[in-house]
């Protein structure tokens, strides 16, 4: 099972057992804080009781070592694994989850009590998949794990393949299998010697979303710039406390140039940043990345992405992505990590910033469109989306308010007609879908199995709180962590994300609107504060996003990689994909009329993983 992961911890490998044999626990170390081999595990806390495996980083760990030292807690390592370990030792597992700060996925087992414990961070940074099957428990960082325990080939979840196909991932805490899930953020499984094992959340999202909301809305704007830019430098400085080299992912966008420019004043030596490019300029933002990096003065390398180099990673998806997975960003995603991993172990990121902060234009224009059809009489609301649709209103458009501009260009795409969502919710689902409709075929086309609610509303809470909790929980939770996290770690990269430390959540969750949506725009605070560091003209320029040009490379230089995944034989091999709507798709995108890559891409991750899976695959 740990030499399935090698590829996420390159520099040591461990394992520890019970003296009946009946515990074992694996290891695969990439050693970030504390090189010296006695920071290795599995690791024994002091009095032998409790043994850990633990994957991430505990940032607030040099406070807490004092803390316990204090207490007379002797170590005799500098690593954060020690002192997670002692901590529990000294306060229990339960709550030393209160104290810490950090992005993990750990397996403890107390050999005094006898009792298993599995835990995942607040915001799922780590993955970790789990099995019960015949009173054997097994766990790992990735599915590929468990398949090295597996005895039998195993059947798959059919609801989340309708998943994949209409959201790109399969949302904790289900998995792509029947009997095998994902610890969802936040959770904590306890499993007792003789009994199955049970899960329930030791934070919840929901929860402190309400308690906060508007915790800090007496504060003045000035104040709560001070304290955000205060607070934010801070955490960063932490980030940046590892016996590693060091970078940061630069996009160009406010995001990941705020983190860099803050990070660069931290260090003695100029700081490392990395960019993807690309030849087409619809898609390339490398140019702006370059300008900011001059700016703030950090050593900068960038890496022009080219068709040809998307083929050698296309083909590495599965090996990786061990589970289907199809964000098409995951190809940039795993070429910046292959350049930054030639110069540094350990990356920034400005991840988490847009739901934090509400960046995404969608929690502006969605509430516009929804509003239109409310309150407009269905001929008119029609009328005016084929108005928005002519060509006529395609020239004006630029010279419309931005916000009003974003509307009409949005409207057409996701206008409301015929049988219209009933909710703002399920119109915002719809909006986070892939459009047409899902390409699933079978009976099991119900919702997963996961208790946890898309959508969650109530007292306290506007509308753009309920968008940004659905994309910190599921868009960002399920979606982008897991896209960044097998990324980075294909190549032994660990990325940190200062953007969702819990004190940062916190700030953030306290906001008023005003911080986040006010009459110039949204994430008001936010630009405000990269403003301080980096002018306004280098960062104001539209969003483009973190992708690639799929749509023409999948009609030239990928064309016939698409075209071995979408043919009529590999589509027949297919669990619960409509094969004849699929290649009527495939069929419209390269006759060059239609532009369907957003529906494509899921089938073909879902084809390749297929194949290269397939052996541990029941098929139905």
């Amino acid at each position: 099972m740990t030499a399935t992961l090698g590829h996420r911890g390159p520099d040591g490998a461990g394992v520890w057992s019970s003296d009946d044999g009946t515990v074992s626990l694996g290891h695969r170390r990439l050693s970030v804080v504390d090189l010296d081999d006695r920071a290795s595990q599995p690791m024994k806390d002091a009095s032998g009781r409790y043994v850990i495996s633990f994957n991430g980083e505990v940032y607030n760990f040099r406070t807490l070592r004092k803390e316990l030292s204090g207490a007379g807690y002797a170590m005799s390592t500098q690593s954060d694994t020690e002192v997670l370990i002692e901590a529990f030792a000294n306060w229990g597992v339960r709550r030393t989850l209160d104290r810490i700060q950090g992005m993990f996925a750990f397996a403890v087992w107390d050999d005094v009590a006898k009792v298993f414990y599995l835990c995942r961070d607040r915001f799922g940074i780590k993955p970790c998949y789990w099995r019960f099957d015949s009173g054997v428990f097994s766990f790992g960082s990735e599915m590929k794990a468990l398949f090295a325990c597996a005895e039998n080939p195993l059947p798959l979840n059919p609801a989340a393949i309708a998943h994949l196909l209409d959201f790109d991932y399969v949302p904790s805490p289900d998995s792509v299998f029947q009997g095998i899930q994902q610890l969802a953020p936040g959770e904590l499984l306890i499993m007792k010697r003789g009994e199955p094992p049970t899960v329930s959340p030791y934070w919840s999202l929901e929860t402190e979303r309400k308690n906060r909301t508007g915790l800090l809305a007496e504060r003045s704007d000035a104040e709560l710039l001070d304290e955000c830019d205060t607070l934010l430098n801070q955490v960063i400085e932490e980030y940046l406390d590892c016996d590693v080299p060091t970078g940061c992912f630069l996009s160009g966008g406010i995001d990941s140039s705020l983190i860099s420019a803050i990070a660069s004043r931290k260090l003695q030596s100029p700081l490392r940043t990395f960019s993807i490019g690309f030849s087409e300029a619809s898609w390339d933002e490398s140019g702006r990345a370059r300008k900011i990096a001059s700016y703030i003065g950090t050593k900068h390398e960038e890496l022009i992405l080219t068709a040809r180099m998307a083929q050698d990673l296309v083909e590495a998806i599965p090996d990786y992505y061990d589970v289907p997975f199809a964000d098409f960003s995951q190809l940039p995603t795993l070429a910046v990590s292959r350049l930054a991993r030639n110069e540094v172990t350990v990356c920034l990121s400005g991840d988490g910033g847009d739901e934090l902060f509400a960046g995404y234009d969608r929690y502006d224009w969605s509430q516009r469109i929804w509003a239109l059809h409310r309150a407009l009489p269905g001929p008119v609301y029609k009328g005016l989306n084929a108005l928005c649709s002519s060509r006529f209103m395609r020239s004006v458009r630029s010279a419309l308010p931005p916000h009003v501009s974003e509307t009409v260009r949005r409207l057409p795409e996701f206008a409301l007609n015929g049988a219209a969502p009933a909710t703002f919710d399920d119109y915002y689902k719809t909006i986070m879908r892939n459009h047409p409709s899902c390409l699933h075929e079978g009976t099991a086309t119900e919702s997963l199995a996961s208790t946890v609610p898309y959508w969650i509303e109530g007292a306290g809470l506007e509308r753009l709180d309920s968008m940004q909790i659905a994309d910190i929980r599921h868009y960002m939770g399920d979606g982008i962590l897991t896209k960044v996290d097998r990324a980075s770690m294909s190549v032994g990269l660990e990325v940190r994300i200062p953007f969702l430390n819990e004190r940062m959540v916190d700030f953030a969750f306290s906001l008023p609107m005003r911080s986040r949506h006010s009459k110039s725009g949204l994430r008001s605070l936010e630009k405000q504060l990269a403003y301080r560091y980096i002018p306004k003209a280098l960062l104001d320029s539209p969003k483009m996003g973190f992708g690639f040009p799929v749509d023409s490379w999948l009609r030239a230089e990928l064309r016939d990689w698409a075209e071995d995944l979408l043919s009529h034989s590999r589509l027949k091999q297919l669990p619960y994909i409509n094969a004849g709507k699929v290649r009527k798709l495939w069929d419209q995108h390269i006759s060059g009329t239609v532009d369907r890559h957003w529906q494509l891409w899921p089938v073909l991750i879902y084809s390749q993983w297929m194949q290269r899976w397939k052996t541990h695959i029941a098929m139905p």
